[in-house]
């Protein structure tokens, strides 16, 4: 039954062996694309969303802009996604409550990270 399914994942009895995800080098290609075509609108959107992160933001857009094919940047999204499936995890197995995520607070996120 879904039960048993669903108690097999969490112990990781169960392997997915074809998810139909992008690949990491899929997704840095079109994240480096996205930002390319979108640096104006992101400023504008971090400004609005993330002010007290804003000059750190910025600064990060200014050295990814000038050299996109640093290693940093494939260390930083490994980074990103462990983060981001600690805080799924706690959400979704552990019942944290998701309403953190709508303030857009990157201390809180990244300590629910934690």
């Amino acid at each position: 039954n879904l039960d048993d399914i669903l108690q097999s994942m969490r112990k990781g009895r169960i392997e997915i062996s074809q998810t139909g995800y992008a690949l990491p080098v899929e997704t840095l290609d079109h994240l480096k694309y996205k930002i390319s075509n979108s640096k104006d609108y992101l400023v504008d959107y971090i400004s609005e969303h993330y002010p007290n992160a804003k000059w750190l933001l910025t600064l990060m857009l200014k050295i990814y802009d000038s050299n996109q094919d640093s290693h940093l940047w494939s260390i930083f999204y490994n980074i990103a996604i462990y983060l981001m499936k600690r805080i799924s995890q706690k959400i979704n197995f552990q019942n944290h409550d998701p309403s953190f995520m709508r303030e857009r607070n990157l201390g809180t996120m990244f300590k629910m990270a934690l």
